[in-house]
């Protein structure tokens, strides 16, 4: 069986779009074949410091529920997809380190943002029906199928609503651990050039199974350093000696 987690980013009552997405696969869920869970904002609550949204906490809500679920769906207000859409992404700081989070654990294909169904004579209404109306129904009672077509319905999904900023995020990330690997800038120095904090450049490489490069010192370093605290120790006793 399938699961799709649905979360309302705006408050805990079930959104349109969900109850959308219940009707249009109800025969699917009767068959087992589906199972849509449905999250509030308030589980989300926690995560918040200081007024603002933390990553590390978010990160592990995500995975949390990806541990239970095979997709989540973060669903918000925003009448329009396109620039009015993606401005709407930005003013909202929930939505934007979750979506920072995402791109920096590499979960973009499991966890996709969504705008809420407003009004059913809306643009993003009809948006949403596009979308769902090209779901094979020959998958009724065969999973593998019914897997295949769902993961491709989220594809289309997270490629119609993605913005440029989530481009350039995944680029600049990229291309920073790119120079690490190859040895090129240091991981405090990747981290300023992928736009995050240092902690959160640990998290995408342990996300893409990259080990952490232990930073030391040459070997001529170490010992121009212990030279340098010897002399230090040799000053300090002649000192010493010549001292009445």
């Amino acid at each position: 069986m399938l699961s799709a987690r649905v979360c309302n980013l705006e408050s805990d009552y079930d959104t349109q779009a969900t109850k959308f997405l219940e009707d249009e696969f109800v025969k699917f869920r009767q068959l087992g074949q589906l199972v849509i869970r449905t999250t509030g904002r308030s589980a989300l609550r926690r995560c918040h410091k200081m007024g603002k949204p933390s990553s590390s906490c978010l990160s592990k809500v995500i995975r949390h529920y990806l541990n239970q679920d095979d997709y989540i769906i973060f669903f918000f207000n925003s009448e329009i997809p396109g620039s009015d859409y993606q401005e709407g992404r930005e003013l909202n700081p929930l939505v934007n380190q979750l979506r920072r989070v995402t791109k920096i654990w590499y979960l973009s294909n499991k966890v996709i943002f969504a705008p809420e169904i407003q009004e059913f004579q809306s643009p993003v209404a009809t948006w949403w029906e596009n979308i769902v109306s090209g779901f094979p129904a020959e998958t009724e009672g065969d999973q593998r199928q019914f897997q295949e077509g769902w993961d491709r319905m989220m594809t289309r999904i997270h490629d119609i609503f993605e913005n440029t900023s989530d481009d350039k995020l995944t680029s600049d990330l990229d291309g920073a651990i790119r120079h690490y690997q190859e040895g090129k800038v240091t991981l405090g120095r990747a981290a300023e050039l992928a736009g995050i904090h240092r902690f959160e450049f640990e998290e995408a490489l342990a996300a893409r199974g990259i080990w952490k490069i232990v930073e030391v010192d040459s070997a001529e370093k170490l010992r121009a350093r212990i030279a340098h605290i010897k002399r230090l120790h040799e000053s300090k006793d002649k000192t010493k000696g010549q001292q009445p």
